[in-house]
């Protein structure tokens, strides 16, 4: 899953007058589209490795606040559902979106075998669609990779940030268990622990 999860991010280029955008064709043989052909290249892809997933539409709720029709999957593994948003993990999408400048080859793992909860936080189902319920974060990326956070440790996290600064990352990323950690830590990530891994 992760790896048809990549391999669509790192080929498609979002593009909105993508020819034949609304199927598989525009990101598989033309690699330019939007959600909704990367969402059926997903599907498409995942059901040659034999794994089950859903076409599921909706709407996004834009940084704007504005909602717009959208199109992700729900991949199922080991007998239990993820969600999955191929295209918000493409950083030409979120460039688009958030108008901010991102690397070219960061991916954005947040919309990657997560959970309804974390989903729907700016994406809504279509309630004419009965899809299954995918309430587990086992295999959060975050989670897996050591950067997932239930609290502010301030020690750790400096420590994560140089070991990429080393490894010659070009940004920093990990999740926190929910928006008051998240908050708690923003400001002092942003005021010290950068200058201070930067260093």
């Amino acid at each position: 899953i992760k790896s048809v999860f990549e391999y669509i991010v790192n080929t498609v280029e979002y593009d909105e007058n993508a020819a034949d955008n609304q199927n598989i064709y525009s990101a598989l043989v033309n690699h330019r589209s939007v959600c909704a052909g990367y969402s059926r290249s997903a599907q498409y892809l995942l059901k040659r490795f034999g794994i089950e997933c859903i076409y599921v539409t909706g709407d996004v709720i834009l940084p704007d606040g504005e909602k717009g029709a959208h199109a992700w999957n729900i991949v199922k593994c080991d007998e239990t559902y993820y969600q999955m948003d191929v295209t918000f993990g493409d950083p030409l999408f979120l460039e688009n979106e958030n108008r901010e400048d991102l690397p070219e080859r960061m991916i954005n793992y947040e919309y990657l075998c997560c959970t309804d909860e974390q989903i729907q936080r700016d994406h809504i189902p279509d309630e004419r669609a009965d899809y299954p319920v995918c309430d587990s974060d086992d295999l959060n990326y975050y989670k897996m990779n050591g950067l997932y956070y239930d609290e502010f440790d301030s020690d750790e996290i400096l420590r994560k940030m140089k070991e990429g600064i080393a490894e010659k990352e070009e940004m920093f990323v990990c999740s926190f268990k929910n928006e008051k950690i998240y908050n708690q830590a923003k400001q002092q990530m942003i005021e010290n622990l950068l200058p201070m891994a930067a260093q």
